[in-house]
């Protein structure tokens, strides 16, 4: 017998009444060898193909689409039924089951939810796939030092000499300042100068106003949250607000625009243009100067298919040309690095970096704890499955003995897994929802129960539960299928007790809650570790009290005096900054290394006499600060034990 066209047979199939399909089949096969024989093979299988499609009638069609809609829906309404009475018969079982899915999945999606958050910062701006941020490398002791400033002449310099930067922008890092309007006072913060092009490079959604808003001097753009403070319900635009601590210079407020996004690394309350609050008698910074004074954060918007490490080879050349030489007449070595937008909030902190910071350990920890959970919860409901199933051998034999095909048995399996962890996905949502305030007073403030409906929180939690169906019905839904049904109806044991599978899903699951449970206890270890160990200053009844920028230096006696006077208080000293991990400065000095001076770069901090009583810092050797030696002030310094190791 000749081979049948494959198509038109599947097809014949497809369309015929089930209950007919042999006889018809059987007729047009002995016609179909007859023909060959008569006509050849080549007319036998067109003649074939045209009898087939023959066959696609409506009345035909309709009835086999009908009958078989029917059967499914009869053969589905079985399975739920009997995955009801089953679950109200175990109800243990079926507790354990939910409130394990319950937990896994509750703790899954607030890792959902954390984990998206922290990836998603600046993603908001359009195109932020080219805009990047100009990091600057130069030498500093040695070494090339890496900060997040550039000088204020590379922007230009750039979109002058390279076609493939389409707009740059100099954004200044965030202030406080004291303000008026009208007769009441604020202090604010996060008042930041700008090019007028940022609206070029990076996005701004306005409320009033448009994108020249800071075209011209005097002007201010405010955000939303922060013209409600000054001007209440008064329409903000054109009014003008007075900087008292700026020689009462007066700016105009020329747009509004909305808060920034809790995902940006920026926090921009106001934007201003540079040197807007500037004294007259202030010098303009060298724009060539490379250094921390007169330094910018710098943004480059970057035309399509532009690689960044090419750009930055190529750019670097030009740049090191207009750099100013040393005092010696020596070229400094500079260098640029482009770094995306997208990926300044993860990246680990660099020095002169003003923006909000995260961290890829707990990104990575928490994502490869929402995996962990995910695989307890699947070994752990393919063991109770495995439990459940056992106590089922005759029912699922009677199925077998009846005509039940090994796809229908293990589509009974992910019936069950299905209902079992839709509701537990629905019950985890609840639980979400009366606990997200907890939520966020443990993990992040800015964290939304919304975030649930963002799309790839959705598809995650999808696939997730895709994936969860999945490992937690292939291995119960394999063995139920190829059981023999002697063995089923014999009650005999379903996964039979030489078989390691379930041994091995046990040890996987005990493994991994041990490791968390370790990483658990490392961690609080740590945690207790930090909270105890002795920092080297006093950090009891302590407090850190700051005082406003660009505060008058001859006030702070006055202060000191005045807290000197209120009860219980030891000890008042002042310094330049917070004295747990607020910054410093950095600035070069010449230290004597071996009967020679040698240049080097030093972190410094300025305070007053009494700052080692105050802290409760101890004196290893030396002596602190004398205010009745006019020469400290300008002449004595004290070094820790790392800097005197350095020397």
């Amino acid at each position: 017998m000749k081979a049948l066209p494959l198509w038109a047979g599947k097809l014949l199939k497809a369309i015929c009444p089930e209950e007919f399909i042999e006889q018809i089949e059987g007729d047009l096969v002995e016609i179909y060898n007859y023909d060959v024989k008569t006509v050849g093979e080549r007319k036998a299988k067109l003649k074939f193909i045209i009898t087939s499609l023959r066959f696609f009638r409506p009345e035909i069609v309709l009835r086999n689409k009908f009958s078989v809609e029917l059967n499914q829906m009869l053969m589905f309404q079985n399975y739920f039924k009997t995955t009801y009475r089953h679950l109200l018969k175990s109800k243990i079982n079926f507790a354990f089951k939910l409130g394990g899915l319950t937990l896994a999945l509750l703790s899954f999606l607030i890792i959902a939810i954390y984990v998206s958050f922290q990836l998603s910062f600046d993603r908001y701006h359009e195109d932020y796939e080219n805009i990047y941020r100009i990091n600057s490398e130069w030498k500093e002791n040695g070494e090339m030092a890496k900060y997040a400033i550039a000088p204020t002449g590379i922007g230009q310099a750039l979109k002058d000499e390279f076609p493939e930067v389409i707009s740059y922008a100099r954004l200044g890092g965030p202030i406080h300042y004291l303000i008026k309007y009208e007769d009441k006072s604020f202090r604010l913060e996060g008042f930041t100068e700008a090019d007028s092009s940022i609206f070029d490079v990076l996005t701004f959604q306005f409320i009033k106003g448009g994108k020249h808003s800071l075209d011209r001097p005097g002007s201010i753009v405010l955000t939303q949250s922060l013209a409600k403070q000054i001007f209440g319900d008064e329409d903000p635009l054109n009014k003008s607000i007075s900087f008292t601590d700026r020689l009462n210079i007066s700016l105009e407020v020329t747009a509004v625009i909305e808060d920034m996004p809790h995902n940006s690394h920026l926090d921009i309350k106001a934007l201003l243009p540079f040197n807007s609050l500037s004294d007259s008698t202030e010098l303009a910074s060298d724009p060539w100067e490379i250094g921390i004074d007169g330094s910018t954060g710098l943004y480059l918007r970057l035309a399509q298919n532009t690689k960044p490490e090419q750009f930055a080879a190529k750019a670097i050349p030009t740049l090191r040309k207009r750099i100013n030489k040393s005092k010696d007449g020596i070229e400094k070595e500079y260098a640029i690095v482009l770094q995306s937008i997208k990926d300044i909030y993860l990246a680990p902190r660099i020095y002169a970096e003003f923006c909000a910071k995260g961290n890829t350990v707990y990104v990575y920890a928490f994502s490869l704890l929402g995996v962990f959970l995910l695989v307890i919860a699947s070994i752990n409901y393919i063991n109770l499955s495995v439990a459940d199933f056992h106590k089922r051998n005759k029912e699922i034999g009677v199925r077998k003995v009846l005509g039940a095909r090994k796809k229908q048995i293990a589509f009974q399996v992910i019936v069950e897994a299905c209902i079992v962890s839709l509701s537990s996905l629905i019950l985890s949502i609840g639980v979400l929802y009366f606990l997200f305030p907890h939520v966020l007073q443990s993990l992040d403030s800015n964290l939304s129960f919304a975030m649930l409906l963002e799309p790839n929180v959705m598809i995650l939690v999808a696939l997730t539960m895709l994936l969860l169906i999945i490992l937690s019905t292939t291995y119960p839904a394999y063995r139920l299928a190829i059981n023999n049904p002697i063995n089923d109806l014999k009650s005999g044991n379903l996964f039979g007790k030489k078989s390691s599978t379930g041994k091995i899903l046990l040890l996987a699951q005990f493994t991994i809650s041990i490791l968390c449970i370790s990483s658990t206890f490392i961690v609080g270890k740590q945690i207790e570790f930090v909270q105890t160990k002795s920092p080297g200053y006093d950090r009891h009844n302590m407090i850190v009290v700051y005082t406003p920028d660009r505060f008058p230096s001859e006030k702070i006696p006055v202060i000191k005096d005045e807290f000197k006077k209120l009860s219980g208080v030891e000890a008042v000293s002042y310094s330049t900054f917070r004295i747990a991990g607020a910054g410093y400065y950095r600035d070069w000095y010449r230290v004597e290394i071996g009967g020679e001076m040698k240049q080097m770069m030093l972190n410094e901090v300025f305070f007053d006499h009494n700052f080692f009583k105050a802290t409760g810092i101890p004196l290893v050797t030396g002596r602190s600060f004398d205010p009745n030696n006019s020469s400290d002030s300008h002449a004595a310094f004290i070094v820790n034990e790392t800097a005197v190791r350095e020397f």
